[in-house]
């Protein structure tokens, strides 16, 4: 589903990936767009390939990956052709900032809160060190400290002489988005970052991250496995399954009328207050032997003897992309074959 001007843009991403086993198909043909100021959640069950597309967009994958795409691009940058020392001095830190999923493991336990930011502000702002930490003004310091006090954390001038361990998981998660927000990227990247936090400190931070993306005109892809996040921050919607995007959409649209049989099925996965809950029968398929045709057939309700050797073409309308042969014609065209 192309948008105009897009913040983000992905078209055909395929990434596979050699190993032991054999060569793994990761992702297969990915489309994706982000506008200016607007929050795509990109959702699927373990295995998907969520990982593996923002370890593309972050350039960090592994030297055994081999990636094609017509185009990665962020803030109209190519990023597929520039090398690592490009994407560090052009991109991360400045158009794209990322929060990683992990609070706990992605601070530098040995070095205090006000080092760590600083780094970030030298390393990808171009300063000098002596620039970075501040003259006798101590602009920059006070900068680090806004920056804090920005992402709600108390007292933030003394959080700057503070320790990682010194802070909550709630807190360290606000230290990190602090981190990727410091250059005010044109983009950023949070891979699954209230996981780990319980579930008022997660609303908490969903509520941060929504504020900060519309009071800087920010634009976010947001990576979850549940729609119960999509629904509560994000204004558009992707659906991964087994490397493959099978629906896109607004995600107000996607939720209330999702069309594909997995969102729907995902979707249903949410509990319920009586604590019941629905799930998917079977797995996602292994990147090493995926299936011929549509890779959800072995485990669609709704499946028909077409979707076993086609792979659904996917279907662009005023609701979104969706790639199903309930809606592309394809079972309708064997029929009558």
């Amino acid at each position: 589903m192309p948008m105009d001007n897009p913040i983000l843009e992905v078209s055909g991403l395929s990434v596979s990936i050699l190993g032991d086993e054999g060569v793994a198909h990761v992702l297969d043909g990915v489309d994706l767009s982000i506008p200016a100021g607007q929050i795509v959640g990109v959702v699927g069950e373990s295995g998907s390939g969520k990982t593996t597309l923002v370890k593309a967009i972050l350039g960090i994958l592994p030297k055994s990956a081999r990636v094609e795409s017509n185009s990665v691009s962020v803030a109209g940058m190519d990023l597929l052709g520039m090398n690592q020392r490009e994407l560090t001095r052009k991109v991360r830190g400045k158009a794209l900032g990322f929060i990683p999923q992990d609070p706990y493991l992605a601070l530098n336990p040995s070095f205090k809160i006000g080092a760590q930011l600083t780094e970030v502000v030298r390393r990808y702002a171009g300063q000098s060190r002596s620039d970075a930490t501040g003259d006798e003004t101590g602009e920059p310091r006070e900068r680090l400290a806004q920056m804090l006090r920005l992402v709600q954390i108390p007292d933030p001038e003394l959080a700057l002489d503070r320790y990682p361990h010194e802070f909550s998981g709630g807190q360290r998660q606000r230290l990190l988005i602090a981190a990727a927000l410091m250059n005010m990227p044109s983009l950023v990247v949070a891979d699954e970052p209230t996981t780990a936090l319980d579930v008022t400190t997660q609303f908490q931070i969903l509520k941060l991250l929504k504020r900060l993306t519309r009071e800087f005109n920010l634009s976010m892809l947001f990576v979850t496995h549940d729609f119960g996040v999509v629904a509560q921050l994000c204004d558009y919607v992707c659906v991964l399954y087994s490397g493959q995007s099978v629906e896109f959409g607004p995600a107000r649209t996607v939720i209330e009328r999702p069309r594909h049989p997995y969102t729907k099925m995902l979707i249903d996965c949410h509990p319920e207050r009586d604590g019941s809950m629905l799930g998917i029968p079977g797995s996602v398929p292994s990147p090493l032997s995926a299936p011929a045709g549509c890779r959800f057939c072995p485990r669609c309700p709704d499946a028909a003897p077409v979707c076993q050797i086609e792979r659904p073409r996917p279907l662009s309308d005023a609701s979104g992309m969706v790639a199903c042969t309930l809606y592309n014609g394809a079972r309708k065209e064997k029929s009558d074959a």
